[in-house]
């Protein structure tokens, strides 16, 4: 019989090529930095906007990830399935 589960080397991308791992690792890293700089930013511009605090902020990038985390993966199948 046929072993058909992927090995534990492939998840920690030892068996790719060094040029395709160095791609995911660094988008990773960029994209997880530039997630990170909404939230710090909303610290510096709280004080220019009137009822804004660090509290609304925080419910905001909530309610988005939120959201953005349950829809995406059902729209994503909606977008496959149609053609064109």
């Amino acid at each position: 019989m046929k072993i058909r589960s992927t090995k534990l080397d492939s998840y920690f991308l030892k068996n790719k090529n060094p040029v395709i791992s160095f791609l995911i690792i660094s988008d990773t890293i960029f994209t997880g930095a530039a997630g990170l700089l909404g939230p710090i930013f909303a610290f510096f511009i709280v004080d220019f906007i009137q009822g804004g605090s660090v509290a609304v902020a925080g419910l905001a990038a909530t309610i988005y990830l939120f959201t953005k985390s349950v829809f995406q993966i059902p729209i994503a199948y909606l977008i496959d399935r149609i053609r064109g």
